[in-house]
């Protein structure tokens, strides 16, 4: 075809077939243009090495050939015309969507789903506010050269022929209906941790593809596979659930914290302080990042302290409902439901209706993820939060745009606390300062004090850079961490302190720092800490936020005589106080507020179709395992039925149940038989301590069961970065008694290069070399 009837085709508007075959012509300048973006995104976002490329790659071209025929008709109508600026104009604005995307990803760390359409616009502006990050450079370069590629592009295209054939594009269009069948989560995709699995993750796709779960109508909840068995995700060994209240149980939890605390001259009051962002790898001893909550660390060595304590939720959504009230997410979280939240008893609303006091402190606006609307209906009148302070105070300088920082609001609730009488009360302090965008007053102070405490951990030089990129995040930890300290220090001052028991955990894990694994999001400490308390213990067992309220709960009505609901809708069956790693709980699991959940059921974790082992460090690794797969599907689907069916009928109790109080009945809180456990308790090998001393790794396997275990051996894998195994060393077999624990020493192999290699350690059978216990993953061999 000549140049001139290139131009005669430029000229006049196209018919369909026309511009179907045109769209072959534009498509290099849409790839090339949006290639720029993601390269960028990838080399922004951490060193990339081949393994990392190779997956990406993979992500991009799966996820353009599935989104093809979208990209085909946003073009549609514009490549008609005899001018290619329309299209230019219409593709502009999708590359700079696909930039905001990349730019979310490097800011919070996390892909950007469906959750955007979960807030409202005030929800929205607020967290842009503070975000607060600003736009260097080399965004809007990157911007530029992107825009400049694909108007380049486009000019390019409307002046060469039109392709004489549109079969080329039949095959694309049959590669993209292809394209649906490739495993995204195979093992083409594995030997990435979670953070650099997302850094794969193509965000455009990721996007798409959470509207599509999110706009796919829900099954009606009779036809949800295994609807009838809700029973089996619920929390409390009791007779079986109500068909019309799935989640119904008669209150059967046991007071396993009594025995832990003198009896106290009236029943005490409770103080629990719900940290922003406070994640367990930051926190607590053996921690993975180093402890950079000194203040909080010295309190957890006088408390009951909960090293493997999960947050069902990834965002703060779901943190009041879940910790308070022990209760289902529903669609997009409980107090989502606003004024459909179906009636049920929460802490406050018990401890209320047994002559409590209930006050609330927060430094940002309630309005925000509907908790006021949640507190309201408890009953809670007490809330004192961003617009109650506002009235009374100006906000002081160097406050971010969520509000008052930690330390002014310690400094406003203790002054609102000096007037209070010391009867039993519950209070509660929310923090907001370890959240984006991680600026508070007197910040200089605090990164001065993130590298000595750098010092203090021994972190190696060669790994301090990590630290010293994300310094205002530890900069805001170590200042948060000693804003809740002045607070509990402060509250100690006070008529009342003796009888008051403090609780501390955090609402999730901060998203920002990259996360090495798909539980570690929901991976927090629990402290509970009271002038009451006997001695101090370091707890290992599995427990959530799901199960605090019903055990507290339990303990004040065994021990103070509180009157306590006969039947609950509780999701925890209570905190397991056994001091070795176990889980016996099924934990769902929301990441935010529009995913499906997922669930954490003894050593597997259920995820987006995935299916993790969970080691006693509480690590999730991606394995393959039909069995167990099947099992936790089911009972997912189980709860997702019960779920559905709470939300059709918008009730979770009958009404008269709601209000229906109770002393304690001893006969009527019989302990749950061992048959109903997720897990065989009574045998359960696991690998407590790991430790390197040359060229020894030294070992500490446990029997945390009451019976003999089968003979085991110590397996030592070495393995890379991407997690590919290079070397193994089996020790001698062992077998141990209930309760029994050994050392082993294993010798490294002499020609392992200890750069980016990293250990797991497990007990495995002698005959098959398989896992047969809870073991440790991805231990470094590089001092930290």
């Amino acid at each position: 075809m000549s140049t001139g009837k290139a131009a005669t085709d430029a000229a006049v508007p196209l018919g369909w077939r026309g511009a179907a075959r045109r769209f072959l012509w534009v498509l290099p300048a849409w790839l090339a243009a949006s290639g720029v973006v993601r390269v960028a995104e990838l080399v922004a976002s951490g060193p990339l090495d081949p393994h990392l490329a190779t997956v990406a790659a993979g992500f991009d071209v799966a996820d353009f050939l599935r989104w093809l025929p979208l990209l085909f008709l946003s073009a549609w109508l514009f490549l008609r015309q005899p001018k290619p600026w329309p299209l230019a104009l219409a593709w502009s604005a999708l590359l700079l969507a696909q930039m905001g995307l990349s730019l979310y990803f490097l800011i919070a760390r996390t892909p950007l789903g469906s959750d955007l359409f979960s807030y409202s616009l005030n929800e929205i502006t607020t967290t842009v506010r503070g975000a607060n990050v600003a736009i260097g450079a080399a965004p809007l370069l990157v911007g530029l050269l992107a825009l400049a590629v694909l108007w380049s592009g486009l000019m390019l295209a409307w002046r060469l022929p039109l392709p004489r054939s549109a079969l080329p594009l039949g095959v694309l269009v049959a590669l993209s209906f292809a394209a649906w069948l490739l495993p995204l989560h195979g093992a083409w995709s594995q030997g990435l941790d979670l953070d650099r699995r997302m850094r794969a993750q193509d965000k455009a796709g990721f996007f798409l593809e959470s509207l599509a779960q999110k706009w796919r109508p829900a099954p009606a909840p009779d036809a949800i596979a295994g609807a009838d068995d809700a029973a089996d995700v619920a929390p409390q060994a009791a007779a079986p659930a109500h068909p019309d209240y799935p989640f119904m149980r008669a209150e059967r939890t046991q007071d396993v914290l009594g025995g832990y605390f003198s009896p106290a001259r009236r029943p005490p009051s409770l103080v629990v302080i719900v940290v922003e962002g406070l994640g367990r790898d930051f926190s607590g001893p053996d921690a993975r990042l180093g402890s950079f909550t000194p203040g909080l660390d010295e309190l957890a060595s006088r408390s009951l302290y909960f090293e493997h304590f999960i947050a069902p939720q990834g965002r703060t959504f779901g943190v009041l409902p879940s910790l308070f009230g022990s209760l289902p997410f529903g669609e997009k979280g409980f107090a989502d439901l606003g004024d459909r939240m179906p009636e049920h008893a929460d802490l406050f609303s018990v401890l209320l209706a047994n002559g409590y006091d209930a006050r609330f402190y927060s430094g940002t606006n309630l309005d925000f993820d509907s908790e006021r609307a949640y507190l309201t209906r408890q009953g809670v009148t007490k809330l004192r939060d961003l617009p109650w302070h506002l009235r009374r105070h100006s906000l002081p300088a160097g406050s971010n745009s969520w509000g008052f920082a930690d330390a002014d609001l310690v400094r406003l609730a203790l002054a609102d606390e000096a007037k209070e009488s010391d009867a039993p009360a519950i209070v509660a302090l929310q923090t907001i300062s370890m959240h984006t965008d991680y600026h508070f007053p007197g910040q200089e102070r605090y990164r001065a004090r993130v590298l000595e405490r750098l010092q203090e951990l021994g972190i190696q030089p060669a790994h301090r850079q990590f630290y010293v990129d994300n310094i205002d995040i530890f900069s805001a930890v170590l200042y948060t961490d000693d804003a809740v300290r002045s607070f509990i220090d402060g509250m100690q001052a006070l008529p009342g302190h003796a009888d008051t028991v403090y609780i501390v955990t955090g609402d999730h894990r901060l998203p920002e720092l990259p996360l090495v694994d798909a539980l570690e999001r929901h991976h927090v400490p629990l402290l509970v800490y009271s002038p009451l308390l006997k001695s101090p213990a370091r707890i290992a067992a599995v427990s959530s936020q799901l199960d605090l309220t019903p055990s507290l709960l339990a303990w004040l009505s065994h021990a103070y005589g509180l009157r306590t609901p006969v039947q609950t809708a509780w999701l925890g069956k209570g905190l397991d106080m056994f001091a070795a790693y176990r889980n016996l709980h099924d934990i769902p699991i929301k990441p935010v507020k529009t995913e499906s959940p997922g669930m954490l059921s003894g050593d597997w974790f259920l995820l987006r179709g995935q299916l993790y082992s969970v080691s006693a460090q509480l690590a999730a690794e991606a394995v393959a395992n039909a069995p167990q797969q099947a099992r936790l599907q089911s009972k997912l689907a189980a709860f997702n039925a019960a779920s559905q069916r709470m939300l059709a009928s918008g009730r979770l109790l009958p009404p008269e149940a709601v209000t229906e109080f109770a002393a304690w009945d001893a006969g009527a809180r019989q302990a749950p038989s061992a048959a109903s456990a997720n897990t065989d308790a009574t045998v359960q090998l696991q690998v407590r301590n790991v430790s390197l001393q040359g060229q020894y790794v030294h070992v500490t396997f446990l029997n945390a069961g009451s019976r003999s275990s089968t003979a085991f051996v110590p397996l030592l894998v070495v393995t890379d970065a991407a997690g590919h195994e290079l070397q193994e060393v089996n020790g001698a077999p062992l077998r141990l008694t209930g309760g029994e624990s050994r050392t082993v020493q294993l010798r490294l192999p002499e020609n392992v290069l200890r750069s980016e290699r990293y250990l797991a350690v497990i007990p495995a059978d002698p005959n098959s070399g398989k896992r047969v216990g809870a073991g440790f993953f991805h231990i470094s061999l590089e001092p930290r």
